[in-house]
């Protein structure tokens, strides 16, 4: 049996609008090594399971099903964790979900030609764009995100340890690329967290460092129905402050894992995540708390202001004025 080199995790549910081109994009990868596809269907109810039966059968040595009878994610399972990641084969790990996928068909064998030549990188990773499903599937550049990611961003691959990784807040999950071993290490020191990309990007960080490739290899769909992200839009502000929450156990986590020889930089990723948890709260008064206190001193006036603003209005109304901002962009 020829040696794996890469296993391609792919999570679905409810997917059959996107699981085609998802799944094209991975066989359409020109390599010089092996790789398969752990495509997880976590008990859809529309017509996804029967499509990757399709390409099961099309393709046996590649394509390679997890098909559940009851969804598993609504049970707090951690799907890669505790059920794909241990029967993958391939000596590093690449994600794409379901309702993503590939663009450039030798996005893999450039990763992995990088993090072969350089073993002390522990996640690679690259630009996309990202694709409105709202909105005609019109294309945006996915990084920068913001000004200040902007202010931060490379013209050029780029390097990322603990001590900048926060001037990429979210980076594009579907073009992850990292060591399988590494991660199955990593991963006993999770603590729960809901914004698992970000846990899986630093946790491996903490072993190494990030490289990123300046090249669009992917898309990330957005707005897509039921997806992490639209469901984060509409959560109350209770779900937003456990939300955050758990990032700041999971950055406190990592901190001591690191013995501290990161701080600064930790602090200024905390920051952003204090921040967000103030503007879920429904009174300034929290400010009375040290570190919500410095977290809010140290950003803009500009910014200060449109927390305020989240904090008071009602979350309808300013979700209302966001979505019209974002239009007139």
């Amino acid at each position: 049996m020829a040696e794996i080199m890469v296993s391609i995790i792919c999570t679905a549910y409810n997917h059959e609008k996107f699981i085609q081109s998802a799944l094209d994009s991975f066989i359409n990868q020109k390599t010089n090594f092996d790789f398969e596809v752990l495509v997880h269907d976590d008990a859809s109810t529309d017509n996804t399971a029967n499509i990757i039966r399709k390409y099961e059968k099309e393709f046996p040595k590649i394509i390679k099903p997890i098909y559940q009878s009851e969804n598993k994610f609504s049970k707090s399972v951690n799907l890669q964790k505790e059920i794909i990641a241990p029967i993958a084969r391939g000596k590093y790990i690449a994600l794409c979900e379901g309702d993503d996928y590939w663009i450039d068909e030798y996005k893999l064998q450039k990763q992995v030609d990088y993090l072969e030549s350089h073993p002390g990188c522990t996640i690679c990773f690259t630009n996309a764009y990202t694709e409105d499903q709202q909105h005609d599937n019109k294309r945006k550049i996915f990084l920068p995100r913001d000004n200040d990611e902007a202010k931060a961003f490379p013209e050029h691959d780029k390097d990322y340890n603990l001590d900048n990784a926060y001037e990429i807040k979210f980076a594009p999950t579907a073009s992850y690329v990292y060591p399988r071993e590494t991660y199955i290490k990593m991963s006993q020191n999770f603590v729960k967290c809901k914004n698992g990309d970000l846990q899986i990007r630093l946790m491996l960080m903490s072993a190494g460092y990030a490289h990123f490739i300046n090249e669009v290899t992917c898309v990330y769909r957005i707005n897509v129905f039921n997806s992490c992200e639209t469901v984060w839009k509409k959560q109350s502000k209770s779900d937003g402050r456990d939300r955050c929450q758990m990032v700041l156990s999971m950055l406190d986590k990592v901190d001591s894992m690191t013995d501290g020889k990161h701080a600064e930089g930790l602090w200024r990723f905390k920051q952003i995540n204090l921040i967000s948890y103030i503007s879920y709260c429904s009174s300034l008064k929290v400010l009375r708390n040290p570190d919500l206190s410095r977290a809010f001193q140290e950003i803009s006036l500009k910014e200060k202001i449109k927390i305020a603003l989240r904090v008071y209005l009602p979350s309808s109304v300013y979700n209302t004025l966001q979505e019209l901002r974002g239009r007139l962009k």
